[in-house]
Order: structure tokens, then sequence, then C-alpha cells
């Protein structure tokens, strides 16, 4: 057998698998999601926010996220190694079978969101790329958007409309 790809290498087809079981409810899945995305060690996957870190940051009671990290190690997508509440924190691992399913998805070509040819590649071909952001490129070109997507003379940086008393 194959040994298992490190967490980050396998992470969105990890992800993947949890948003799409149907058995999780939206709390369980958004706890999953983010001790994997804001805490997760590269190489293991493994956590240790407390309840009440990961509730402040999803809009959750602390009870709330020991319910759903329940529901989300009763599914077998992680452990859960409970720490005491005297200075040792609980530990959330992806469990084996979990990551050996992701890492299998991976080998076989799964890429979660392949690349695809630009369909207008072949009609544009070498025109110059349009940028995408506008506070992109040029310094001075920033200071003028910024300036005059707010109403604001870029030369002398006294507002032109909506400032009282200055225009």
């Amino acid at each position: 057998m194959s040994e298992v790809l490190p967490f980050c290498k396998i992470e969105l087809q990890y992800l993947l698998e949890m948003v799409t079981d149907h058995d999780l409810d939206d709390n369980a899945q958004r706890v999953a999601l983010y001790l994997a995305l804001a805490h997760a060690n590269h190489e293991t996957g493994e956590s240790r926010p407390s309840f009440e870190t990961i509730g402040a940051a999803i809009g959750k009671h602390a009870k709330s996220v020991k319910r759903a990290l329940n529901k989300v190690e009763a599914a077998g997508y992680m452990t859960i190694e409970r720490g005491t509440n005297k200075g040792k924190s609980s530990r959330y691992r992806p469990t084996e079978a979990a990551m050996r399913r992701a890492t299998d998805r991976r080998r076989e070509g799964d890429r979660i969101a392949p690349r695809t040819e630009n369909k207008n590649l072949e009609k544009n071909r070498g025109a110059r790329p349009r940028r995408i952001c506008p506070m992109m490129g040029n310094p001075a070109e920033r200071v003028r958007t910024w300036c005059l997507s707010r109403g604001v003379s870029a030369l002398s940086g006294i507002g032109m409309r909506g400032w009282p008393g200055k225009g």
C-alpha cells in the first residue's frame, strides 16, 4: 500500500469529501473547515485551538463547537484527543482513513479545480493581458485611481465632493 501524502497536498480533497457528506450538518462542517483552513499543521493536519477560539472565529458558542466536533468525530473525519481544561488543549487530527481516501483521490488525478484552456486565447493572441485589480501596477496610477474613486483631488488632497467645507 502506498504512503499517505502530507496534509497540505490533500487538504482540498479532504475538505471536499467532508463538504459533500450529507450526514454532517452545517455547523459541524463549518467547524471542521475552520480547523483545516486556519489551524492545521501542514504535514499532519493536527490543530489545537480551544472551543472558545473556534467559536469566536465562526460566530458560535463554545458548547455548539463541542457538539459539532463530536459529530465530525462520529462521522470518521477527525480524531479528538481531549485535553484537560487546565492548560492542556484538545488535539484534533484527520483520521488515517480520511487521509488515505483523500490521498487516493489526489493520486487518481482529482485536482478539485483543474486548469482549463482559455477559449479566447487564440482570438487575443499577442494582446496585453487585462488587469483584474485596478489597484495593481504603477504606484502613481494606484493613487490616482484611489483618489478618483473617492472624489478627492490627487494633487491637492482637497475633497471635491462629500467633504463639508472643502469643496
